[in-house]
């Protein structure tokens, strides 16, 4: 699946030119194919040896061949998860390490190694692979107990919400909107790509 900015048919073939090739697919398996084949056309710049470390730390292999976990994903819903516990009382703390952990795991405690500009791409693909993933979701854009969908307005006012939640909203509930800059700044960046408004 391709991230969309402009109409694209439903081939797989990939009509963006480097790096925005690498940055609109979603497939794990085929980012590192572009990032691989990109590297053996040309010299190998710096720059995409930090993107592979990147996509290493983010992609863990499945049993079945071509078929990766992406660890990301699965702290930015833990981050999505905490703006919950974050609100209630007596939470604070706990949520805070565990912000701290997820930030770490997201490779945010790398910003001398990756810069701060790679990570904020980076970080910015996350968010539209969430809401791609999101927009495609049945549950995700269902009514109560699944009967009928919402409008789908409605659904990416909901994406833009949990983003919105996510780069925002918890870093103030926990006092760390330095720590969360990153992921702040690379949510921001989904949203103006897929012409959502942003009021943070």
């Amino acid at each position: 699946m391709l991230l969309k900015k402009a109409e694209v048919k439903k081939e797989e073939v990939n009509p963006y030119d480097w790096p925005e090739s690498y940055y609109m697919e979603v497939d794990a398996g085929r980012r590192l194919a572009l990032l691989k084949e990109h590297k053996k056309s040309r010299e190998t710049e710096e720059i995409d040896s930090l993107r592979m470390e990147l996509w290493e730390m983010r992609y863990q292999p499945l049993k079945k061949e071509n078929e990766f976990k992406d660890t990301f994903m699965g702290g930015l819903i833990h981050l999505l998860m905490l703006t919950i516990d974050a609100a209630r009382p007596f939470s604070k703390k706990r949520a805070c390490k565990e912000a701290q952990k997820i930030l770490q795991q997201l490779g945010l405690d790398f910003k001398e190694h990756f810069t701060r500009e790679l990570l904020e791409t980076e970080i910015k693909h996350l968010f539209l692979v969430y809401a791609a993933t999101c927009l495609e979701d049945k549950q995700y854009g269902s009514l109560l107990f699944g009967f009928g969908r919402i409008k789908k307005d409605k659904v990416e006012k909901k994406i833009a919400e949990d983003i919105r939640k996510i780069g925002f909203d918890l870093p103030k509930l926990l006092d760390m909107q330095t720590e969360f800059s990153i992921v702040a700044a690379g949510g921001r960046a989904a949203l103006r790509h897929m012409g959502m408004e942003n009021d943070w």
